[in-house]
């Protein structure tokens, strides 16, 4: 039987909040309109069967839910006395940190397969067993793009737990012992720049958490923060190192002023200290992080290795103090993370981590002469951002729960989420599976918006390619990694064949030469491409030339 991707998530997490209310019945004695709709919402799902029903309208309840608890949330905000705990805490806990298991059914239904199934197979799955709508005829459809122009750039009726976004726990991380909730949630913004405040309700609920008001002092004099938010959306064109020209100016000032207006107001919640709440912009596919790596072709065009390390270590280092390039921490937050004038030298340790990971025999005292080209430092940033940065974050501020948010957390944000936990259970001594691994990669996306993973599939590829070529051990305890990398090969890159579990390729990438030459005849030879005279011709042009260079250029990273 076909299924409804948005009745059956809409379900389980309505099914969540009856189970909270059974055990935490919620006497509301005002007589206000907002708390009256909110009464009669919640005896709804009270009174919904525990076992799933084709003809109940779930998704029409869900809506009715979320609105309620919005009007509510607005009316509570404006109370004073915030510091103390209230009735409805709890339920608005429950309503974010919601443990429905959605990814779990998803992936049994529709991603009970393999590492050899990529993005295609999974597309003609979801066409064989759901009743999903036609993204190009229905208007309403998540990924239309009329109605993702209007919503998610304009920010037209645009709204985070609107449809499908429904939240829920992506990791718990009890089994870690590291007692902390991540979320997968959409950017918490309504229309173009206002926080939902149902969230900031979320937050207030969160900062005062099991307790009542202790020992006389305030929330915002407690230094401890309890949630952390971490926003993928891009900030202001002012603050990039990289300047566009033309077209392709216009198009980024146009994505960077509606990101950056959500961005702004998600920023601004670290002025209300009783929130406790610490919310941080990394980059996630800006020019900074691409250079000339092209998401959508999975390659670089510049194949050289010119990039010097010391050289990126020091503009990574400049933009976190200066807030450029995409990175963003408030004074304060900052201060605790890397000291004054980040020269606590927690940076520095934690590129040089993250290069021994990436960079195949990498030492740290040669970083001068160490040179990268743009796909390896492509996979160099988004490890030390994904991994080695997020987790030192984490483990500072320790907060109850996080989340790591684009618009939907789907793509930019399900590639971030995923890679800090693959490389997190790893390091804790409890590998991912591949089956973890290929719901964490795609079920976000299925949900929301009824796709597999965009073109971010090539950012985590090629991160992962690199990972499984530096470390062995890292390998060794993912043995299915190869076969999922193989089956998802990028248009432009090749597969990753390894000798007697050796680090040696079947086919070198040692030089800019040869990838030049892989990336053209070699690879239509290969892959059994059609080639041309002319292609040859243009080959050993690029042999030539590559033969010819006396030097290499080294350029600012």
């Amino acid at each position: 039987m076909k299924i409804d991707i948005r009745k059956e998530v809409t379900f389980r997490y309505l099914l969540q909040i009856k189970k909270f209310l059974r055990s935490n019945p919620i006497t509301i004695s005002s007589n206000k309109p907002c708390y009256q709709s909110l009464i009669n919402i919640l005896f709804e799902i009270s009174s919904m069967n525990d076992s799933f029903e084709s003809n109940i309208k779930y998704e029409k309840q869900y809506t009715k839910l979320h609105e309620a608890m919005e009007k509510v949330a607005k009316y509570e905000l404006k109370k004073e006395n915030r510091e103390y705990t209230c009735e409805l805490d709890a339920l608005f806990i429950q309503f974010f940190e919601n443990d429905s298991h959605a990814h779990d059914f998803i992936a049994k239904q529709l991603l009970g397969i393999t590492a050899t199934h990529n993005k295609e197979k999974i597309k003609a799955k979801l066409a064989e067993n759901t009743t999903n709508p036609n993204k190009k005829t229905h208007v309403k459809h998540p990924d239309n793009p009329a109605n993702a122009f209007f919503s998610s750039m304009l920010g037209y009726k645009y709204h985070p737990l609107k449809r499908n976004n429904v939240p829920y726990v992506a990791f718990d991380e009890t089994q870690l012992q590291q007692n902390a909730k991540c979320l997968r949630i959409g950017a918490q913004t309504q229309k173009s720049s206002t926080v939902n405040p149902a969230f900031e309700r979320y937050l207030l609920a969160n900062a005062r958490r099991d307790s009542q008001k202790i020992l006389n002092v305030d929330l915002a004099e407690n230094e401890d923060f309890e949630y952390v938010y971490i926003n993928l959306m891009k900030r202001d064109q002012k603050s990039q190192d990289s300047k566009k020209s033309g077209l392709s100016k216009k198009i980024d000032k146009f994505v960077r002023h509606s990101e950056g207006n959500r961005a702004s107001a998600l920023e601004a919640l670290n002025q209300k200290e009783d929130l406790k709440t610490a919310v941080i912009t990394l980059p996630a596919d800006n020019e900074f992080l691409m250079q000339t790596f092209k998401m959508s072709k999975g390659s670089a065009l510049n194949l050289d290795k010119n990039c010097s390390l010391s050289g990126l270590l020091a503009q990574i280092k400049q933009s976190i103090q200066d807030d450029r390039n995409d990175f963003y921490f408030s004074a304060k937050v900052k201060k605790i993370l890397f000291g004054d004038k980040c020269n606590n030298g927690i940076i520095e340790k934690l590129f040089a981590s993250a290069a021994t990971d990436i960079v195949k025999d990498f030492d740290k005292n040669k970083m001068n002469a160490t040179f990268v080209g743009d796909e390896e430092r492509n996979a160099l940033l988004f490890h030390f951002i994904k991994d080695k940065l997020t987790n030192h974050i984490l483990n500072t501020l320790k907060p109850k729960a996080y989340n790591f948010t684009c618009k939907d957390a789907i793509d930019r944000g399900a590639i971030h989420t995923l890679w800090y936990h693959f490389n997190l259970f790893y390091e804790k001594g409890m590998p991912m599976s591949e089956s973890e691994f290929l719901k964490y990669l795609d079920a976000p996306a299925l949900i929301v918006k009824y796709r597999p993973l965009n073109h971010n599939r090539n950012l985590i590829w090629n991160a992962l390619k690199h990972r499984v070529e530096s470390d062995e051990n890292f390998r060794k305890s993912h043995p299915w990694a190869i076969a999922w990398l193989n089956s998802n090969v990028p248009a432009d890159q090749s597969p990753v064949s390894l000798k007697d579990d050796s680090l040696a390729f079947t086919m070198k990438k040692e030089t800019g030469l040869d990838l030049k030459l892989q990336r053209n005849l070699l690879f239509a030879l290969k892959k059994n491409q059609p080639f041309s005279f002319k292609g040859v011709k243009k080959s050993i042009a690029i042999g030539v030339q590559a033969l010819h260079q006396q030097q290499q250029t080294v350029r600012c990273c």
